[in-house]
């Protein structure tokens, strides 16, 4: 009994460290206010994976916090949710214009399927996505957080 659920509590392991999103951050600059870009969803594991992409708006400060997407970023999705497949990864792309710049949202991708002693386990994974007019926004808002990059 206790061998079973030793290979259980490793597929369960292995499941959860199977769900990826790439790239993690990305700085685009924007033409007119306007990026387009993608990132991939990919399921590692054996199992079906519901997935949902949900936009926050990133607050820059010392004390940096996540908000509902703030109305002067309008984001066009080519899907708000999707099924994969065992081994599969899709690719999301999406549109951003923002009505001024910098801007700084993250959409979180939100795995879903599977269940650890019936209870559902939730993966939220991030993509950031960093919207300037010229580069080197991030490092503005890492400074505006007093956090030091070299």
């Amino acid at each position: 009994m206790k061998s079973i659920l030793l290979i259980i509590g490793l597929t369960f392991a292995t499941a959860v460290q199977s769900q990826t999103i790439s790239p993690p951050v990305v700085e685009l600059q924007a033409r007119h206010n306007t990026v387009s870009g993608s990132f991939i969803v990919a399921n590692q594991t054996l199992f079906p994976m519901a997935v949902a992409f949900e936009p926050f708006s990133l607050k820059p400060g010392i004390h940096p916090e996540f908000r509902k997407l703030d109305s002067s970023v309008h984001l066009e999705l080519s899907s708000s949710s999707v099924r994969l497949r065992p081994k599969q990864a899709l690719s999301i792309s999406y549109r951003i214009t923002s009505d001024s710049l910098p801007a700084y949202l993250t959409i979180y991708a939100s795995f879903s399927g599977l269940r650890q002693r019936e209870a559902p386990i939730v993966l939220k994974l991030p993509h950031t996505i960093w919207l300037c007019e010229k580069r080197g926004c991030r490092k503005e808002f890492f400074e505006q957080a007093e956090i030091k990059i070299k």
